[in-house]
């Protein structure tokens, strides 16, 4: 191996050391990005409106239930529509 030889193999190696730093930085803001989504995607703001909406929701589906299931117990033997 002569001198152009070795010069192009540092080249090569230093080019790879650098493309590996790279893809430890995007890999390490990546990480970032997604912890910072995960901890935005948990804020306890967002369970405080999932309780709020249930809390005021969920009573107008139980009581339409309940409302379902009495019409159909009284029109059972009649079918589902009153005849």
């Amino acid at each position: 191996m002569d001198a152009k030889d070795n010069a192009y193999l540092e080249f090569l190696e230093a080019q790879f050391e650098e493309e590996k730093c790279e893809t430890r930085e995007k890999a390490a803001r990546r990480a970032r990005r997604h912890s910072r989504a995960d901890m935005h995607a948990n804020s306890p703001q967002r369970e405080w409106v999932f309780w709020l909406c249930w809390t005021l929701y969920a009573p107008g589906l139980s009581s339409l239930l309940i409302i379902g299931i009495a019409w159909m117990v009284n029109t059972s033997g009649r079918g589902p529509l009153l005849k």
